[in-house]
C-alpha cells in the first residue's frame, strides 16, 4: 500500500482540505476520489508524482428521482 495525497480545492484553486489515504495502485485512488462529493476540483498525487486532476462540477449534481415500486 502506498500513500496518496488527495487535495480538495476551493474555487480559487487553493487547498480546502487534504486527505492522505493508502492504496495499492493509481486506479484504486482514482476510483476512491470518484466517490467524493466535492463541488470544486480534486487533485491526486502520490509523492511528487501527479496522478489526476478532477475538474470542478459544472453545475448542480444531476437530479436523480427516487424509484417507486
Amino acid at each position: 500500500m502506498v500513500p496518496y495525497t488527495i487535495d480538495l480545492l476551493n474555487d480559487d484553486g487553493s487547498i480546502d482540505e487534504t486527505l492522505v489515504v493508502a492504496f495499492e495502485h493509481d486506479d484504486a485512488a482514482i476510483d476512491y476520489v470518484g466517490g467524493i462529493d466535492h463541488r470544486h476540483a480534486i487533485e491526486v498525487r502520490q509523492g511528487d508524482r501527479h496522478v489526476a486532476l478532477f475538474p470542478p462540477l459544472a453545475g448542480p449534481p444531476p437530479f436523480q428521482p427516487s424509484r417507486r415500486r
